[in-house]
């Protein structure tokens, strides 16, 4: 769906183990002052760096859109243990993983993961956006995707790229159009779920300047 590193890392490179927590702090300073924007819809969230104890909520999340959705193409829901091999993969990568987080609960997660295995597009990365189903409309995906776009950008990353299931819901796409990405074209039937073929858009946004 929806679906870096610091200083002067390549992106998907790999970190030593000792730069991780200075990583996350990164991470979590830029989320903080995101958390402001989002108490002024009413209610208190922070965006934060996930920690290991978040999994079980996100795997939660995340299941509800596996089995009742085509926003994402997975089939089988990922479990909390799947979820601390990402955390950890992305960690290693100094890519960001956050939470939106209101007095303890997780109500939204969001990172961004690489875009493709191959060396050249190190630079290049798909963000991935997902709010819980009771927290929808309370501006939790913007404060998240923007959190995670200013984390990449302080991480040496070029492009992001967005793979929008065409559920038929525009949504996903507003709220990328206005974080500045922009269409860069379609995948028809791309995905076979829940009996239906679903098309895929992409979108994309630049960070920072070209080198």
């Amino acid at each position: 769906m929806l679906e870096k590193a610091d200083h002067e890392p390549r992106v998907g490179s790999q970190a030593r183990s000792g730069d991780l927590d200075g990583c996350r702090e990164q991470f979590g300073s830029t989320a903080r002052r995101a958390g402001h924007t989002i108490s002024e819809v009413g209610e208190q969230f922070i965006v934060r760096a996930a920690v290991p104890a978040d999994l079980e909520p996100v795997a939660a999340i995340c299941a509800h859109y596996v089995t009742t959705t085509v926003t994402t193409f997975e089939e089988i829901p990922p479990t909390a243990v799947d979820w601390r091999r990402r955390l950890d993969d992305l960690a290693r990568r100094n890519l960001p993983f956050l939470v939106a987080d209101q007095d303890g609960t997780v109500c939204g997660y969001a990172y961004a993961s690489p875009w493709r295995p191959k060396p050249a597009y190190r630079y290049t990365v798909e963000d991935t956006v997902y709010v819980s189903p009771a927290h929808t409309g309370r501006g939790l995906g913007r404060a998240l995707l923007s959190a995670v776009l200013a984390g990449c950008e302080q991480a040496g990353c070029r492009q992001v790229i967005a793979v929008i299931a065409d559920t038929g819901s525009d949504a996903s796409g507003e709220l990328h159009r206005r974080l500045g990405f922009t269409p860069a074209g379609r995948l028809h039937r791309a995905g076979y779920k829940h009996g239906r073929w679903i098309d895929t858009v992409l979108m994309q946004r630049e960070l920072g300047a070209h080198t």
